[in-house]
């Protein structure tokens, strides 16, 4: 598992870093603007990129988020790949707004009261939208990207970025420290 956070930089960034934080104590890895863009990239190419890389997406739900072209771009985004079962979409309420069907339709967390249980309730929400989109046992066919690395698919695919070893097994001969874009990877995604 890995969640990209989507937010308003301006008004929720520094709740951004500090919910990053706090997940990544726990276990979850997390991409978050703009510590983990690629500094090479257009905006748009660094969003793609960060999504690709992971499993769920939550979004910081404000009403400046909402209105915020950035945060809009990133849902579009995030929709699509939902579609095509890439990612989950999770929502997060920072405070109590009118929410998009997008995020009407999916369970979320609420965060507007006390911090630690909203993100308690986060992490529960995150673990449930895994468990769901988890198939039982099947073999996926991976091309590498650019950022690409052996412990961001093993967190993906497997749930565990410690589950590295299984790709490695799956692919006998497999430099694991020289993925190039280009690249195949089978992946044995099994239900986690």
């Amino acid at each position: 598992m890995r969640v990209f956070l989507s937010h308003r930089t301006e008004s929720e960034g520094s709740f951004a870093r500090r919910l990053s934080e706090d997940l990544e104590r726990q276990g979850i890895p997390t991409w978050v603007a703009p510590r983990d863009a690629d500094p090479g990239c257009t905006w748009p190419q660094a969003v793609e990129a960060g999504m690709h890389a992971c499993t769920h997406v939550t979004v910081l739900v404000t009403e400046q988020a909402l209105r915020s072209r950035a945060v809009r771009h990133e849902l579009r985004v995030a929709e699509l790949l939902q579609l095509d079962g890439r990612v989950a979409i999770v929502p997060a309420l920072l405070e109590r707004v009118e929410l998009p069907p997008l995020l009407r339709a999916v369970p979320g967390a609420d965060l507007t009261g006390s911090y630690a249980d909203g993100r308690e309730d986060l992490v529960r929400s995150l673990r449930l939208a895994a468990a769901a989109a988890a198939p039982a046992d099947r073999l996926v066919v991976h091309q590498v990207r650019r950022g690409d690395r052996i412990d961001l698919l093993a967190a993906r695919y497997l749930g565990e970025p410690t589950h590295w070893r299984l790709i490695a097994d799956e692919n006998p001969g497999l430099d694991v420290t020289a993925l190039e874009p280009g690249m195949v990877v089978s992946i044995r995604a099994r239900g986690r």
